[in-house]
């Protein structure tokens, strides 16, 4: 028969291995009718107590967007805020998917992936 005394470093190993997760936000823009060049970007940063310096961690999603679609337009965002929440510790994640679709000045300058035949607007 186990007493309270055995079983408190198992509670205490299960409650510094919970965590609580959320959603912040989720925004999409207008999904184009071309979707053949999907592009994804991500950035996150990590808190201790609860103290976060900055939030400039979400500036390089964007970037990382726009390095996957030099010569196109990116459009269809859908873009993610998340936290997770381990007891002292929590993540921070800022996500985004999109498309890369051809500018209407730039229309035969978009790369199209490997092993694709070429795309005729």
């Amino acid at each position: 028969m186990k007493t309270t005394s055995s079983l408190l470093p198992l509670a205490i190993a299960l409650f510094g291995l919970s965590a609580c997760a959320s959603l912040g936000s989720v925004s999409v823009t207008q999904v184009p009718a071309d979707r053949s060049r999907p592009i994804s970007a991500e950035s996150h940063d990590w808190t201790v107590f609860g103290l976060a310096g900055d939030n400039d961690y979400a500036d390089e999603v964007p970037r990382q967007l726009l390095a996957q679609c030099p010569r196109g337009k990116v459009t269809g965002v859908l873009t993610k805020s998340e936290s997770k929440l381990w007891v002292f510790v929590s993540r921070r994640r800022v996500s985004a998917r999109a498309f890369c679709v051809a500018d209407a000045g730039a229309a035969a300058q978009v790369p199209v992936p490997s092993g694709s035949a070429p795309r005729t607007p």
